[in-house]
């Protein structure tokens, strides 16, 4: 007796994936707890999930938009330094000539360090800060889900948004650093080759 494509609705493609699992567990029955074992783990250990994903995702952002904050970076700097007007473009097309393209992903380790730990840690610290200023949510005794108000979501958020910044805040001056003056944070051997 088939499935209707009414009757598979959203559990059907859980009931797939499982079907599929199992199917490859019969074949690699050696490999079948490993692939339970993983699922149960990242199941029971969310908060690690959380942190893991947010941080690749924070990443991949920090090293795409790195080239824009370094001319963000050197704008502000020369904005301090000249109380002029300048021109993004400009300073773009200066720091390539000048230093050439890979100027513009100067710091790009120390970026994604503090954005994959900033988004991390904000993911990993969301539920965690939700329970202890709200209480666990979940569902109730009438088997709905109970969410958190708008205004409780925004709380939280802001609260753990400022404890991660906080927490990051000494690699956010390195990497600041590492993008206004990048020859004064190479290697020692770099910079004594540079000026013999």
């Amino acid at each position: 007796m088939g499935v209707s494509k009414v009757e598979a609705g959203a559990g059907g493609s859980q009931m797939a994936a499982d079907g599929m699992l199992n199917e490859r567990a019969a074949l690699e029955p050696e490999k079948a707890p490993l692939r339970q074992g993983w699922r149960a783990f990242l199941q029971e250990h969310k908060h690690l999930t959380n942190f893991a994903i947010g941080g690749l995702a924070g990443m991949a952002a920090g090293s795409a938009l790195q080239p824009l904050d370094v001319v963000k970076t050197r704008v502000q700097a020369q904005v301090l330094s000249s109380n002029s007007r300048v021109s993004f473009g400009r300073t773009a097309n200066a720091i390539v000539k000048a230093e050439g393209p890979r100027a513009l992903w100067n710091g790009v380790g120390a970026s994604c360090m503090r954005v994959g730990l900033g988004q991390g840690l904000y993911f990993f610290l969301l539920g965690r800060v939700s329970n202890a200023m709200w209480g666990k949510r979940g569902e109730g005794e009438d088997g709905k889900s109970h969410k958190p108000a708008m205004w409780q979501s925004a709380i939280t958020g802001a609260t753990t948004r400022t404890i991660a910044g906080f927490m990051l805040c000494p690699v956010t001056v390195v990497k600041t650093r590492m993008v206004q003056l990048p020859d004064s944070y190479m290697p020692i051997d770099t910079n004594f080759a540079r000026k013999s």
